[in-house]
């Protein structure tokens, strides 16, 4: 689904720049708690110990804990590590080896079809539940999801690393035309008085009109 596609590689950029405007805080994972507390997908903070430190209010009904702190009696391997081979391949080297990963889960949580991201963390590493079976059950294209994972992973990975917000938007355009097989990509700013919409990056166009076109802004503008 290409709307779904576009909307996730947008998430990835609307955190990154949550991440440039919260520089005092230092702990990635926490500041995602800020992000993901109230979201609908189930999330979770895992300590060394494999305690749960941390779960929102989807992760915590699913699992039927019925209080808020019910979380640090909960021993995530009990939870989690027997579900499927690849969810304790990735939690293991998360904790061990403090390496990322994701794998897709379609029995967790009441057969729902999930997408698991895994992030570790100096303290452990967190799991973020995307629910994503209402949309493999509408369209079955599983090979193009695979390709837009693969993107999103590629845009993802960039925006936790050390390039400049210039280079994460330029590599955004390349893979959103590249995985959607388009000539043209453009990702615009509005300005702060919601006027207008400045070229930030962009696949297609001429190198000079980047960070210099500016054209007015329409609410139907997609």
């Amino acid at each position: 689904d290409e709307v779904y596609f576009l909307e996730s590689v947008a998430n990835v950029l609307g955190a990154a720049a949550q991440r440039a405007d919260a520089e005092r805080r230092t702990d990635r994972t926490w500041l995602l708690l800020e992000v993901l507390g109230g979201s609908a997908d189930p999330f979770v903070v895992v300590g060394r110990d494999w305690r749960v430190l941390y779960a929102n209010r989807s992760f915590r009904e699913r699992l039927a804990c019925a209080h808020a702190g019910a979380e640090s009696a909960l021993d995530f391997r009990r939870l989690a590590l027997g579900q499927q081979p690849e969810a304790k391949a990735a939690f293991e080297a998360a904790m061990e080896q403090r390496k990322a990963g994701w794998f897709e889960s379609s029995s967790a949580f009441d057969e729902q079809w999930f997408e698991v991201h895994v992030s570790p963390s100096d303290d452990g590493f967190s799991v973020y539940y995307h629910d994503v079976g209402e949309l493999v059950r509408r369209n079955g294209e599983l090979a193009a999801r695979a390709r837009q994972r693969s993107a999103l992973a590629a845009v993802a990975e960039a925006a936790i690393s050390s390039v400049s917000v210039a280079e994460l938007l330029q590599r955004a355009a390349h893979v959103v035309a590249a995985t959607l097989d388009v000539e043209f990509s453009r990702i615009m700013e509005l300005s702060e008085d919601g006027t207008s919409l400045l070229l930030r990056a962009g696949v297609g166009w001429r190198p000079e009109l980047v960070g210099s076109f500016v054209m007015p802004f329409d609410p139907l503008t997609h």
